[in-house]
């Protein structure tokens, strides 16, 4: 009894028409199959005809049986399942489980191009600090290496040292009591307490949103498509 070796591959989803349907088909059956026993050498290679022969076949049926099935195949997008078999040497003795799944193209969405703009709403950020504790160098550390993620040309950043004349004042004005402190677009709702990396990350990229420049974009109905739906549902 002969040693059997299997796998479950896939195709890509590929057009409905036989050339497109069968190099896929056979790119992945045989390319598979390749990478799999190559290293088999001698014994694998002289399997290549039979390989070949054989994956045409199914290919061959496979496809047919579809077109007698649908109205017009060529309407259809095609993706295939299967469970490939082999022996020891790569010689491929069966196929099982396969599945070939329709897809309709009802339509087709077209944009010719959509830029980010480079010229985005800044992101204001104003940091509390003080020069006597490691907490404050820590936060700095980690709004910087934030901002550089972003890209430092969406941020207004500021530093106020709470020991300094100025820096008190701003701190009075939105009622920092404890230091470091941020505060995100100068709004009280945002002061984040000595916040850890996580919290101040997704406080800062929640209110980073890029903004786009689209051409218009262009929708089509398939028309070709209204015969196979109807007979699609009158089959049904």
């Amino acid at each position: 009894m002969l040693k059997s070796r299997n796998l479950r591959i896939r195709t890509v989803v590929v057009h409905g028409d036989f050339e497109s349907f069968k190099a896929a088909f056979t790119r992945s059956v045989l390319g598979v199959t390749f990478k799999k026993f190559k290293r088999k050498g001698k014994k694998f290679y002289q399997n290549r005809v039979h390989n070949v022969k054989v994956t045409n076949s199914v290919c061959n049926f496979l496809y047919e049986y579809l077109m007698e099935k649908t109205r017009n195949i060529s309407n259809y997008e095609l993706k295939t399942d299967l469970t490939l078999h082999w022996d020891d040497t790569g010689k491929i003795l069966k196929f099982s489980d396969i599945k070939v799944t329709l897809f309709l193209r009802a339509g087709e969405l077209k944009v010719d191009e959509i830029k980010v703009q480079k010229k985005l709403e800044s992101i204001t950020i104003d940091l509390f600090y003080s020069d006597i504790d490691a907490a404050s160098q820590r936060l700095r550390n980690k709004i910087l290496e934030i901002m550089d993620s972003i890209g430092r040309e969406n941020f207004q950043y500021h530093e106020w040292n709470i020991l300094d004349k100025k820096g008190k004042e701003v701190a009075e004005k939105y009622g920092v009591k404890l230091v470091p402190t941020i505060i995100i677009n100068a709004n009280p709702e945002l002061m984040l307490e000595n916040p850890d990396e996580k919290t101040l990350r997704n406080e800062i990229e929640d209110l980073y949103v890029p903004k786009i420049d689209e051409s218009i974009p262009q929708f089509t109905i398939n028309e070709e498509l209204k015969p196979t739906i109807r007979s699609l549902f009158a089959k049904s």
